[in-house]
């Protein structure tokens, strides 16, 4: 069988190895580690969440430093039917405030990020 989406072959990868390691969160103190079966589940439950709070058709904003939870939240998003907009958090402000402005952003999902003090200004003031 062939898993055409994304969300499909994690799903595959969860109920044929649920317990193996997918992704490493690398931090000074060590690494976090998240198997498949835990992923999914963490993904199927964002997208639950966001299905039932915002139906399908919304752009929804990431915003972090590279990590885990930024794959998770993306995948999530996509498996409710919703649309991610990537940000990045060395957008300039007039960059980052036109791309929320354009794709209309419903949901902003606000990670880890090092150079907060630059990434605040690029928010609207509600999400701040």
């Amino acid at each position: 069988m062939q898993h055409s989406t994304l969300t499909e072959q994690a799903r595959h990868w969860a109920a044929s190895q649920p317990e193996q390691v997918w992704m490493r969160d690398l931090a000074e103190s060590g690494a976090t580690e998240y198997t498949w079966g835990a992923a999914v589940a963490e993904i199927d439950r964002v997208a639950a969440w966001l299905e039932a709070e915002f139906g399908h058709g919304e752009r929804m904003a990431l915003l972090s430093r590279n990590r885990a939870h930024w794959i998770m939240a993306d995948m999530g998003i996509i498996h409710s039917g919703n649309v991610t907009v990537p940000l990045f958090t060395t957008h300039a402000q007039a960059t980052a405030e036109y791309i929320l402005s354009f794709t209309d952003t419903k949901v902003l999902f606000l990670g880890e990020t090092e150079n907060w003090h630059s990434v605040k200004e690029v928010l609207p003031r509600a999400a701040c």
